[in-house]
């Protein structure tokens, strides 16, 4: 029985291993980065000699930026008598000299219209959608992004928390195992009055197994609580800051859950789940006060396509269940 036991634990521990190697491997949903069109393996010289001029700097973002606010307001060419019309084409930027630049091309994103520029990341030149965040480590914004762990040396989000979630469960049982095998022997050599060395070195074993078991069973099962909920480490720290997190009432209120199966199935099949939109179609009122209606506001807050049913629809993240 001790010897099953024993290599079970061997064989868990291997394979939680191959895990650990995927979660540090994988790609945990880095966005494409709007950074010198959109390559993202650019030297960092290269950037550094980008950023003091030329259209990709950050100063020439902010400068769009700030053109785009005060066009907004009613400043600039438009004057303060802009029409509920003028002010829906700002949504369709992207001509001139500033559309090959670039520049126009980021500020044309519904969020941004609404108000909602801490979603606009000016290191990776996007408008990120809902649930990402900047990775101050990887200086990538990442899908689902839930936290950056020194452990496995790379980010955990939507490419690889399943991973992670199976690496530690795996892990969690050898170790319970483990110091199941060692507190038996420790019983019976205490029972049968015999004491050796090797049963010193076992208790020392036990005690370092005991304190990380408990470390890991409280990662591990924290990770399966959020998978089950479909909600990241991240949302749940900063849901007072995220408003697609808070219901009218400003209390917590997670869009994203489906219930527990259809969430740990999005969980482990990241491939087949399309990115998260900018805005969630509850949350239309920044668009609603620039004069947009209903129906534009539906063709605005998608963010991708998909095939369906043999038809493109849009994907409108919380409602597509396809």
């Amino acid at each position: 029985m001790f010897n099953l036991m024993a290599w079970s634990v061997v064989v868990a521990a291997g394979v939680g291993l191959v895990f650990l190697h995927k979660t540090t491997i994988s790609n945990p949903g880095f966005i494409a980065t709007g950074r010198d069109g959109g390559r993202t393996g650019e030297k960092q010289s290269k950037a550094a000699h980008a950023a003091g001029s030329g259209p990709h700097s950050h100063g020439g973002l902010a400068a769009a930026a700030a053109g785009g606010m005060e066009r907004l307001t009613g400043g600039g060419s438009g004057g303060a008598g802009g029409s509920a019309a003028s002010k829906v084409s700002l949504l369709r930027v992207g001509s001139g000299d500033s559309d090959r630049n670039g520049a126009s091309s980021l500020l044309d994103s519904p969020a941004l219209w609404a108000g909602h520029w801490h979603q606009l990341c000016v290191t990776c030149k996007i408008v990120r959608p809902l649930r990402a965040k900047h990775c101050a480590v990887t200086d990538r914004c990442v899908e689902v992004f839930d936290h950056y762990c020194p452990w496995v040396g790379n980010t955990i989000g939507k490419g690889n928390r399943h991973f992670f979630l199976v690496f530690l469960w795996l892990e969690l049982y050898a170790l319970l195992v483990s110091c199941g095998v060692a507190v038996s022997q420790l019983k019976s050599a205490i029972v049968g009055g015999y004491w050796t060395e090797r049963l010193v070195w076992m208790l020392v074993f036990l005690v370092i197994s005991a304190f990380v078991s408990i470390s890991v069973a409280v990662l591990a099962v924290a990770q399966a609580s959020q998978v089950a909920r479909n909600v990241t480490t991240n949302e749940l720290a900063n849901w007072h800051r995220y408003k697609y997190l808070q219901d009218p009432n400003g209390t917590f209120s997670n869009p994203f859950n489906r219930g527990v199966k259809y969430n740990c199935w999005e969980a482990f099949h990241p491939v087949s789940v399309p990115m998260a939109p900018v805005m969630l179609q509850r949350d239309p009122e920044g668009l609603t006060g620039l004069g947009i209606g209903e129906d534009q506001q539906q063709q605005q807050l998608h963010l991708g396509h998909c095939q369906h049913g043999g038809q493109q629809r849009h994907c409108h993240g919380p409602e597509c269940r396809h």
